[in-house]
């Protein structure tokens, strides 16, 4: 099995029968996807385990290693250190014949969990979950604290050889073909612009899925360039009589045929080799999912390596179809935020990895006209007021959250609202944000419910 399940030296996978080494502890800290993790699928996380697992001989030979203390530490500091740098971790069940016999787990002692934090993460936050742990359980860990800071420095010491390595080299088969799916309210010109790019590919895409939002009722079709011109792709123009992108993306995508989608916006440019770098990179790495660098005029990437992600772009993303068939945009989003960022966890939780591609980088125009941002007025908001977080926000937490994931995250935004608004009457503050937050997840598990749809139709 293990060809099947490692590919090359930056992939690190291993599998934990039950928990995590840090009993959950670190949920409190971290608010990315790669916290709750499913079991019974290969799921992206930098949480490894000394059960089982593998990688190649060459990933270890580029590290500097010093006082290796205990084995669930060390592959839990390797993956949290260098994830983003380029180092894919996973948990695979494939690892262990689905009758293979229980064992004894380790969980990391305090003050362990202290000086991992301290040396892995950030010292910042060890504060933070020193604070965590008092409030919500009330442990008083003050002794393990200090002996974590006495031995801060004593840690691991190592790290991954960063020069950036050039992008693989993949021989892409002739015959392959891509759909490109494209929502859009008012910007003809934009689309046009994009087409053009789209038939200057190297690899020209199969089919082009628009789906077009009228912004009158029975307006008709607002882009004449589809028909009066000449295009080397099919086009498959849809008109949608509801708003939202939710919608409009999900009646595009049961229009999809070819074996790769592009989940495009409408105001982006891409260059002439776009597709062929995106497909070279993600066949080499035999991956099936990825968000590309999206970028506005002048504005500069800082991530140099591909890496797992914990974002999502809806507007600039290089898909599987097998995966599109089993995943939607979930509409209780819709005029809010977070869609993104759901359908990423739904890829996730299938056993998909998203990964983050800086090149080739899209231009993001931010067109000032169209789109599907229009203002919409939220059950939740008053004239004066504006509900906060937001319930389409609040959602997401509520779905793709460990418990303490979602009580660390409630503390963590408490402090820092208080830090900025709060300050003169603290617990006056206090009482208004547990009100506040109580009233979002309201709204947001009616949102989950169906019982509360923001829905805008032109019939």
């Amino acid at each position: 099995m293990i060809p099947e399940i490692i590919h090359h030296h930056l992939e690190m996978v291993s599998y934990r029968l039950e928990g995590d080494p840090f009993d959950f502890d670190l949920d409190y800290i971290d608010y990315s996807t790669s916290i709750k993790v499913q079991k019974g699928v290969k799921y992206p996380t930098w949480k490894m385990s000394s059960t089982v697992g593998v990688a190649f001989g060459s990933l270890f030979k580029e590290l500097e290693i010093v006082n290796i203390e205990h084995e669930d530490y060390f592959l839990n500091a390797i993956a949290k250190r260098l994830q983003p740098y380029g180092l894919l971790c996973y948990q695979d069940p494939s690892l262990l014949k689905p009758n293979a016999p229980k064992v004894e787990e380790p969980i990391l002692e305090f003050p362990e969990v202290f000086r991992f934090i301290w040396s892995e993460v950030a010292a910042k936050w060890v504060y933070f979950f020193f604070i965590a742990k008092i409030h919500f359980e009330k442990k008083w860990m003050l002794a393990d604290l200090v002996r974590a800071y006495a031995k801060r420095k004593s840690g691991n010491s190592y790290k991954l050889n960063q020069k950036r390595r050039p992008a693989p080299i993949y021989q892409i088969a002739s015959d392959i073909k891509i759909d490109v799916l494209i929502p859009s309210l008012g910007r003809e010109e934009y689309v046009e612009q994009f087409l053009n790019d789209l038939k200057s590919q190297s690899i020209v895409p199969t089919k082009i899925i628009i789906v077009e939002q009228e912004k009158e009722m029975n307006a008709g079709c607002q882009m004449a360039f589809l028909t009066e011109k000449d295009w080397p792709f099919e086009i498959k123009h849809i008109f949608s009589r509801r708003s939202g992108a939710c919608y409009a993306r999900n009646e595009g995508l049961g229009y999809i045929e070819s074996e790769w989608v592009f989940l495009a916006d409408d105001d982006i440019r891409i260059q002439p080799d776009f597709f062929k770098q995106v497909l070279s990179q993600l066949l080499s790495m035999r991956l099936e999912a990825a968000t590309v660098s999206c970028l506005q005029k002048d504005q500069k990437e800082t991530h140099e390596q591909i890496h797992q992600t914990r974002i999502f772009g809806a507007g600039c993303s290089m898909v599987k179809k097998h995966i599109l068939d089993s995943v939607r945009f979930d509409l209780a989003y819709e005029f809010g935020y977070a869609e993104d960022s759901d359908f990423g966890a739904q890829i996730r939780n299938l056993g998909h990895d998203v990964v983050y591609l800086p090149n080739p980088t899209i231009l993001h125009l931010k067109a000032p006209v169209g789109g599907f941002r229009e203002p919409v007025t939220f059950p939740w908001n008053t004239e004066d007021k504006r509900l906060k977080p937001s319930p389409t926000v609040m959602l997401f937490w509520y779905k793709h959250f460990s418990e303490k994931q979602f009580l660390g995250n409630k503390l963590m935004i408490f402090i820092n609202f208080l830090l900025k608004m709060g300050k003169k009457n603290p617990y006056a503050f206090l009482s208004k944000f547990n009100k506040d937050w109580d009233l979002s997840l309201q709204f947001a598990k009616k949102l989950q419910s169906g019982q509360l749809q923001l829905i805008k139709t032109n019939e």
